[in-house]
């Protein structure tokens, strides 16, 4: 799930503003900075993480068309593949500059110094295993010599994303809400991450209380 950011929304006006539209949670915004700690994970035998523009794969893996892979890799995202003994295993999505969430789209821009890490996915017969927090962790450790902030959003009902974004060393910044046309952050406990994640994504930001 993307104040340089734009909205896409194809709902007319008497939707978007009315009082009476359903407001419900979207998902959770978390993210990882520079000091933050990152727990440790004995060493899982066979693992490797490469960064990877094996447009084959792409294909094969992640459902994706040969313009969206060509899209994505223009826009200087990146995609890391998680292999065991040579068996794909897992792969995600590290993206600078455009970026988007949710449906209707929100568009929004990941400036220099942050990273949106999004499209995680471990195949079926691997999962359980902790790949997931160990692909995070990876690609924090690879792309921070260049990006000080990194940020993630999931489903409100994935508690599986949950977990393995958790036990990465992520923190809350803030819940996205709202209604289906028109979406905002609600504050977590720390304020500044809250502001933070608000303004990258474009979107106003609320307090429980409000």
């Amino acid at each position: 799930m993307h104040n340089d950011a734009e909205r896409e929304s194809n709902a007319p006006d008497h939707l978007t503003s009315s009082p009476h539209a359903r407001k419900e949670p979207f998902g959770l915004l978390w993210t990882w900075w520079q000091g933050d700690e990152q727990p440790e994970y004995p060493a899982l035998k066979g693992l490797s993480i490469q960064q990877s523009n094996d447009r084959n794969l792409m294909r094969r893996y992640m459902m994706l068309t040969p313009a969206d892979i060509t899209h994505r890799l223009k826009d200087g995202h990146r995609v890391y593949l998680a292999t065991i003994d040579d068996n794909f295993v897992a792969y995600g999505w590290s993206a600078i500059g455009k970026a988007a969430f949710g449906s209707p789209t929100v568009l929004f821009q990941v400036p220099a110094g942050n990273r949106y890490l999004y499209h995680f996915v471990t195949l079926p017969p691997w999962r359980g295993q902790g790949i997931y927090p160990r692909l995070l962790q990876a690609i924090i450790e690879r792309e921070s010599n260049e990006s000080e902030r990194f940020w993630i959003i999931h489903q409100q009902r994935n508690t599986a994303s949950r977990r393995g974004i958790a036990s990465a060393g992520f923190h809350i910044a803030g819940q996205i809400s709202g209604t289906q046309y028109e979406k905002y952050v609600i504050a977590g406990e720390d304020e500044q991450r809250a502001q933070a994640g608000a303004t990258l994504l474009g979107l106003p930001l609320h307090h429980a209380h409000e």
